[in-house]
């Protein structure tokens, strides 16, 4: 009688009982997700690397990302409890209206949004909408003296 090791990790469950390899290519392509491991690596690859992968506009460092952590491990988990929310509908407000702001900036007065606009229209945005944010940028003398 021959026993099939199974072998229990994160993310891996089931995946000896039903033969699936859950370490190769899930899809995607050459745009996997995080950086490439740099545990014993030469600190010139390591910087090399975070320099090449790392990167994102100062726009997208201003941006909100709601994200879902729902999760658990074993039966007693908690994701289908009346209370658990994952990703709340108040990060979903913020960053819609903080994105749009910083979108709109770039688009309405061609520049990046600084820290006060952004806190201000965003605050504007989720008190009285989109649309006065969008008016109350035209009605600015930056917009105006741009768009003569």
């Amino acid at each position: 009688m021959s026993a099939k090791i199974s072998t229990m990790s994160a993310g891996r469950a089931g995946s000896s009982k039903y033969n699936v390899n859950v370490n190769g290519n899930q899809g995607g392509g050459n745009k996997k997700g995080g950086l490439a491991p740099t545990t014993n690596k030469r600190v010139s690859y390591v910087l090399r690397a975070i320099q090449k992968r790392a990167y994102s506009s100062p726009d997208q460092r201003k941006m909100i990302y709601c994200v879902n952590q729902l999760g658990g491990i074993g039966a007693p988990t908690k994701m289908f409890a009346t209370g658990a929310d994952g990703s709340c509908s108040s990060c979903h407000s913020e960053a819609e209206c903080n994105n749009f702001v910083v979108k709109i900036y770039r688009e309405l007065l061609l520049r990046g949004v600084d820290q006060s606009g952004l806190k201000t229209y965003t605050r504007l945005c989720k008190k009285e909408g989109q649309q006065k944010v969008i008016d109350s940028i035209k009605a600015s003398t930056e917009y105006k003296k741009l768009h003569q």
